[in-house]
Order: structure tokens, then C-alpha cells, then sequence
């Protein structure tokens, strides 16, 4: 007899790692996070406020508000909280998937900007974005129930967006540019392999007597690592039709296509090693897939009700539903391309944010928000277990000299509990079962340099 595990087994968790669903903190696994001010107001005036240089990448057109030569950076510390309760996990076999060291997930992250602006002359200006607008970072223990679902799942993104904008009048500004985006992924999950190689035994002899006697004894381990470079666009308008008092800002940012490729490495128990060799399968290959990151339409309005106080609105519309099917082939032609469905769709952000100039040198700010999940409950996973959020945000600027403004800011999420249940694609379909419940906090500092 001749052992053969079938193509989907070795492609245990290779599929979702091009897939790069970590707990992002905005919608999906994006990231928003890109400016203390913004944090502060939960990024109401992120298109129209033109209140730092974080709109060179949110909406270029405002680069035409600032004057000279100017240098911002910014940092902000996501520090989620998280934990499955109520976990159930069973074979096919119907016997209960052992489940214990269990922890939280999440892991903390430091997100960077930096920005760089330039006005050549009266009209123009150039500028120069460095941002991370997708990524995050979650962990598993290789002893809990979900271990065959995800273990750890890291994606670090970097888009560098040059961008130039020319103020046509008093009321009229655009602007835009291009986008070389990175993308790094890595995945790992735990495979079953004890159960994969009693269900071949039972189905070569005709018993049920293997399977349930082998699987959970013998776990093997799936390591998948891809980057890709993508190119897209951007670009943007402000208007001021009733005077100086109202600006409407309105951005577009298009999607960015991936050709991922990368290396899928096994962990295969030495007791099962001569045997899964000999079939070629579980081996070190090369893998590549198609990736498409979702662009964005991002509306926004300022109004100055007074010369201290204004108050900001937006509505962000992110493209998700590009994200629908993954497919991953393999160098190694004995496995099979592997299609996963995500089905993504659209999804909606909308935030309100006032702020007050104390004096000269204080300005405050705060907002609220609301961002929705673009996952459907149907196909919620362990290494995403998204649901729709709740901002309520605070910050400050304080103005150290002429040239030096420095600003923090704190934002609380609220993430809607979301129930996941999902079934692993190797033959054996482990499913688990869990309520995934989530918060987190952001802590965000920037500097603005003028020269």
C-alpha cells in the first residue's frame, strides 16, 4: 500500500497566509493609524481639516494649507486586549480536540508615519508620505482547540506615496500622486497529521479504527512567508464654497494587486517522516498568489464656527468586496492549487470630532466613531475574528516654539463580541467553535518640524 495524502492536506494553512488577516484596527486588517491628531479626533478632519501632514496621504489637496518646508513624524502603540470564550472543538470523528494554555491572542504593535513637505512656489506643493496602512499581529498556543486554524499570523505593509498639489484659487485645491507598497506575510498553523494519516489508513482498509485512534497524536506544522511589491494611485480635492469657514474634502485611493510569492516549510513529526516523504508531499516549496488590497473614497467637511472652535465630520467607503476568492499554487506539483473563499464586503467608517484652541499654544480635540466589519459572519476565522468598532478619542497640540508643535493623543475601541466557527481544510476538518471578544487602546505621539 502506498500512503498518498490528499493535495488539500499539505496546503494546510498556506492559503490564508497570503491572505494577510490579522487583527488590523480599522475596518478588516487595515490600519488607519497614522497621526496623533487624527487618533484624537478619530480621524473626522482626516480629509478636510488639514490640521498636520498626515493629509499628504489622506487627501493630498491639503498639502496647499501649509507653507514651506516641513517635517512630521508619528508614532501610535496599539495595545489590544482580547480572549476566546466558550470553545468547542471536535474532529470527524466526533472526538472533543484537546484545548488548554490558552491566551490572549493579541499582541501589541508600534504603527510609524512620517511625512515630508515642500512648497516649491506660491501654488504648488510637494510631498512625501511613508506609512503603514495594513498589518498586525496575532499569536495562538500550539495547545489550544484552534491551533489547526491559526497559530501565529504577522503581515507588515509599507506604502512610500509621493504627492504633488496645486491650489487653482481661493476655493478650489487638488492634488495626487502613486503609491510602492510592500507587503510582508507570515503564517503558521498546526496540522494534524496523525489523523490525515489514520483517515488514509481507514479508507485504504475499509475500518474506522485509526483515524480516531491517531489524530491529535502526531502534529506536524505548516510555516508560510511571501512579500510582494504592488503600485497604485491617489488623489484628492478640497473646496471652499462658502468662504474660508467650510472646507469639503474629498480623496480616492485606488486598490493595490499583489503577486505574492514566498516559501512553504513543513514540521513533520519524526514518526510519520519516512512515510510522508516518500510521497513527496509536506516538503519545502515555492508558493505565489494574487493579492488585491482594497482602495478607498473618503469624504470629509471642516467648518469653523468660530477662530477657536471647529467642528469635523467624514465618511469612508473601503472596497473590500475586491477581496473575494484566493488561490495559491505551489511549485511542487504534487499539491494542488488550493482556493479559498473570503467574500469580503464594502464597508462603511464614519466619525464626528470637534477641537478648540485654548491659546495660542493649546489646541484640544476629540471625536467618536463607528467601523464596520467587511467580514461576513459565515466566513469568520481565528486569525480575524473581526467585528465592528466603537471610537471615542481625545487628544492635544501644543505648540513648543514657532517651528516645533508636538501632539498625543488616546483612542478607546469598542469591538462588537463575534461568534467564529470554522472548519480547517485538511481531511480530517477539525472544527472549533468560540465567542472572540476584543478591545483595545491607542496611544499615538507626533512632532511637526517647519524649517
Amino acid at each position: 500500500m502506498r500512503f498518498v495524502p490528499p493535495a488539500l492536506a499539505v496546503a494546510v494553512g498556506a492559503v490564508t497566509t497570503f491572505a494577510a488577516t490579522t487583527d488590523g484596527w480599522a475596518s478588516g486588517f487595515a490600519l488607519r493609524e497614522n497621526s496623533a491628531v487624527g487618533t484624537g479626533e478619530s480621524y473626522a478632519g482626516a480629509v478636510s481639516g488639514n490640521y498636520d501632514l498626515s493629509t499628504i496621504y489622506n487627501n493630498p489637496a491639503g498639502m496647499t494649507a501649509f507653507d514651506g518646508i516641513q517635517q512630521g513624524a508619528s508614532a501610535t502603540l496599539i495595545d489590544p486586549s482580547g480572549n476566546l470564550s466558550n470553545v468547542h472543538g471536535h474532529n470527524i470523528y466526533g472526538a472533543s480536540i484537546t484545548d488548554s494554555d490558552e491566551r490572549d491572542p493579541t499582541q501589541e504593535k508600534v504603527i510609524p508615519a512620517a511625512y515630508l513637505l515642500w512648497a516649491p512656489t506660491n501654488d504648488v506643493r510637494l510631498g512625501l508620505a511613508l506609512t503603514v496602512p495594513f498589518g498586525l499581529i496575532t499569536s495562538y498556543s500550539g495547545t489550544e482547540a484552534v491551533r489547526y486554524q491559526a497559530l501565529n499570523s504577522e503581515i507588515e505593509s509599507l506604502d512610500i506615496n509621493p504627492n504633488i498639489a496645486w491650489k487653482a484659487n481661493d476655493w478650489i485645491s487638488v492634488g495626487g500622486g502613486f503609491t510602492v507598497e510592500k507587503v510582508k506575510a507570515k503564517l503558521t498553523n498546526a496540522l494534524d497529521l496523525g489523523g490525515i494519516v489514520g483517515a488514509t489508513l481507514d479508507s485504504a482498509f475499509g475500518t474506522n479504527t485509526f483515524g480516531p485512534a491517531l489524530s491529535q497524536t502526531a502534529d506536524g506544522r505548516s510555516d508560510v512567508v511571501g512579500t510582494s511589491w504592488g503600485v497604485g494611485y491617489d488623489f484628492g480635492v478640497q473646496l471652499k464654497p462658502w468662504g474660508d469657514d467650510t472646507t469639503i474634502g474629498l480623496s480616492y485611493r485606488s486598490n493595490v494587486h499583489h503577486s505574492i510569492s514566498g516559501r512553504a516549510d513543513f514540521t513533520v513529526p519524526a514518526s510519520l517522516r519516512t512515510l510522508i516523504a516518500a510521497t513527496g508531499q509536506l516538503q519545502k516549496t515555492n508558493a505565489s498568489a494574487d493579492l488585491v488590497l482594497p482602495g478607498n473614497v473618503w469624504l470629509g467637511i471642516t467648518h469653523q464656527f468660530t477662530p477657536a472652535f471647529a467642528v469635523d465630520a467624514s465618511y469612508q467607503y473601503t472596497r473590500w468586496s475586491s477581496f473575494q476568492t484566493l488561490e495559491v499554487v505551489f511549485e511542487n506539483p504534487r499539491q494542488a492549487p488550493v482556493i479559498d473563499p473570503e467574500h469580503y464586503r464594502d464597508s462603511s467608517f464614519a466619525s464626528i470630532g470637534a477641537n478648540y484652541k485654548v491659546d495660542d499654544r493649546l489646541t484640544v480635540r476629540g471625536g467618536v466613531a463607528y467601523d464596520e466589519t467587511p467580514i461576513q459572519d459565515h466566513y469568520r476565522d481565528y486569525r480575524l475574528p473581526d467585528g465592528d468598532r466603537y471610537w471615542i478619542s481625545a487628544g492635544a497640540t501644543y505648540q513648543l516654539t514657532r517651528s516645533i508643535a508636538i501632539s498625543g493623543a488616546y483612542a478607546h475601541l469598542f469591538i462588537d463580541s463575534s461568534t467564529v466557527s470554522q472548519t480547517d481544510i485538511n481531511p480530517i476538518h477539525d472544527t472549533v467553535t468560540a465567542q472572540s471578544n476584543v478591545a483595545a487602546d491607542l496611544i499615538s505621539l507626533s512632532a511637526t518640524v517647519k524649517f
